[in-house]
């Protein structure tokens, strides 16, 4: 018995070199790969480390310039009408835009802690506390505003939060003219909340939907420039909020009468677009622009689904 085992150590021992042989082996193609990784890096130029402009960075360079000029192409085409109905529904989001932007959304925000020293609130302590409660404010909107966007439709939303930001807004000026800090806050904090839980997340899906007309090609050129438009009308109205401001309190009717327009396009200007497909979202737009109502009957939508199609698959026409 003892011969056996013997025996079978010594196999065992005579199987371990081999063993040991294979994981060298391994080992070394694994770095032979890494070698050859590493020298296909080198030779094309890590766009991470490397000073020098590789092909990557040059072929990128140029897609991104020859998507930018097609884009701002197919937006011009946009607005000389060579898109059906594709310019009323640029018309739309660009309107949406501005609105979206010139009630000062933003700029009560970013300018909060300038508004409260208006009405008395001048310690730095008070002042940070206050604006985090706007902040809080801003948070609950957005998620409130996910369940209204699923809840209510597009026009009832934007004219909803249209008519209730210009209420929170009339509030603010009436808190800055009598110098009453408590109303001041009651009125940028429903401000916050009514403008985020409609407009605030509405407004995407607005865009979306109302350029839908003319294929994905000329739509995704109508939605950059509603999105640059977007940014550009809040920074104009940043610019200029702290003007607005020193002609006084009533000088903030401004944007109260900016939210009464965005009840206006909600309510009267605005297709109903909510729970259809973006098809169905053409139609309608392109109903609006000849200044009929949208009809419901399957087969009109049906025609217009197929008018779409056609243009998705030759959006040159």
């Amino acid at each position: 018995m003892v011969k056996g085992l013997s025996n079978i150590v010594d196999g065992l021992e005579s199987v371990e070199p081999e063993h040991e042989e294979e994981g060298e082996n391994e080992k070394a193609i694994e770095d032979d790969l890494i070698v050859l990784w590493d020298k296909k890096h080198s030779d094309v130029g890590n766009p991470l480390f490397s000073r020098e402009t590789s092909d990557y960075e040059q072929v990128a360079k140029q897609r991104t310039l020859s998507v930018l000029l097609q884009t701002f192409v197919d937006a011009k085409d946009i607005l000389l009408g060579k898109v059906p109905s594709a310019r009323e529904g640029l018309l739309l989001a660009l309107s949406a835009a501005v609105l979206n932007q010139a009630c000062a959304s933003t700029s009560i925000l970013i300018y909060a802690q300038k508004l409260l020293s208006t009405v008395g609130v001048q310690t730095q302590t008070e002042q940070d506390a206050q604006s985090a409660l706007l902040i809080a404010a801003k948070l609950l909107g957005v998620i409130v505003g996910l369940f209204l966007v699923e809840t209510l439709t597009r026009r009832a939303l934007l004219a909803t939060g249209g008519i209730c930001s210009a209420v929170a807004l009339g509030v603010i000026v009436l808190g800055a003219q009598i110098s009453s800090n408590e109303i001041l806050m009651v009125g940028m904090g429903c401000f916050v909340l009514c403008f985020f839980s409609t407009w605030g997340v509405g407004y995407w899906a607005v865009v979306v939907e109302v350029t839908a007309a003319g294929g994905p090609r000329y739509a995704s050129a109508a939605q950059a420039m509603a999105t640059a438009t977007l940014f550009g009308s809040g920074w104009l109205t940043s610019l200029t909020f702290v003007q607005v401001m020193s002609l006084g309190s009533l000088g903030l009717l401004i944007y109260v009468c900016v939210a009464v327009l965005m009840f206006a396009y909600g309510l009267c200007w605005l297709p109903e677009t909510s729970g259809h497909s973006l098809e169905q979202c053409a139609h309608d737009v392109e109903v609006k622009a000849q200044g009929g109502f949208v009809p419901s009957e399957d087969s009109e939508t049906s025609e217009s689904s197929t008018d779409v199609e056609k243009w998705a698959l030759n959006p040159k026409g």
